[in-house]
């Protein structure tokens, strides 16, 4: 069935594909529907391991964040606490993620700047999942997207805002 599906045009010009189609139909509605059947599979399992990647992605940026916040690394770092010398074994990601910090801090356009609208949906991300008693968290604007998604009755910080 796999070489057929790899092969399927060059199988459809044969003779004994059209002896089949001519003389079968059923048995050629059945190869038919078991290669739709192999593609569709094939497609959500791709689907899958896209939104594994996504996940995945999303949980690094969420420990960087958290790693950045608490710890502080070359760049950033918490409030009244230098930023340390040496890198972190998942430099390249908090690189940016740092960067992303430092530009959202200085930006004069956050509802419009892409960057910046892609920190709000960080944060808004780390206050939904944060589980650290109210004021306690380094993170910053996390009590205040809490505040604010409880005000909005929703979920927390996933409304409009200043981010939209």
């Amino acid at each position: 069935m796999r070489l057929l599906a790899k092969e399927f045009r060059a199988v459809e010009r044969t003779e004994a594909w059209r002896f089949l189609r001519d003389n079968d139909p059923w048995q050629e509605l059945d190869v038919l529907r078991q290669l739709h059947d192999a593609d569709m599979r094939r497609r959500k399992w791709r689907r899958k391991r896209a939104e594994q990647k996504v996940y995945m992605e999303l949980s690094d940026a969420m420990d960087i964040l958290r790693h950045i916040c608490t710890e502080g690394c070359t760049e950033v770092g918490p409030v009244g606490q230098a930023p340390t010398k040496s890198p972190c074994p998942a430099y390249a990601t908090c690189r940016g993620l740092q960067l992303l910090i430092r530009h959202f801090s200085l930006c004069k356009s956050r509802a419009s700047c892409p960057r910046c609208q892609r920190m709000w949906q960080l944060l808004r991300l780390h206050a939904a999942l944060c589980r650290v008693p109210d004021g306690h968290c380094n993170t910053p604007l996390c009590t205040a997207v809490q505040a604010q998604g409880a005000a909005e009755g929703g979920g927390v910080g996933f409304g409009g805002g200043e981010g939209r």
